[in-house]
């Protein structure tokens, strides 16, 4: 894992810009068929706190339920998904201001 200035790369938990007034952590493992990863700060630790509750065993939302409020998300919906895991738009952006 490294870190550094944003440079404009796409974060892989929120699918957004990281901008260069952005702190970027990246790495260099497969996920998702891509051998290198960026995150935003809070997306990084976000997506490690869904990896570690996988290795843990812990119960993870039927598909097509957001894992913060645990209610449907449509397909219209704006949605993030982290390991498999989904959130509204709106739950995420919730969960990250409670990070």
């Amino acid at each position: 894992m490294w870190g550094g200035e944003g440079k404009g790369s796409l974060c892989d938990a929120c699918d957004t810009l990281i901008t260069k007034d952005e702190f970027v952590i990246g790495g260099v493992f497969v996920l998702d068929g891509k051998d290198a990863v960026h995150f935003h700060v809070h997306c990084f630790w976000l997506w490690e706190s869904e990896v570690r509750a996988r290795a843990r065993g812990d119960e993870i939302p039927a598909p097509g339920l957001c894992a913060h409020c645990r209610k449907l998300i449509l397909a219209e919906e704006a949605r993030t998904t982290i390991v498999d895991v989904a959130y509204h738009a709106a739950c995420w952006s919730q969960k990250i201001r409670e990070r």
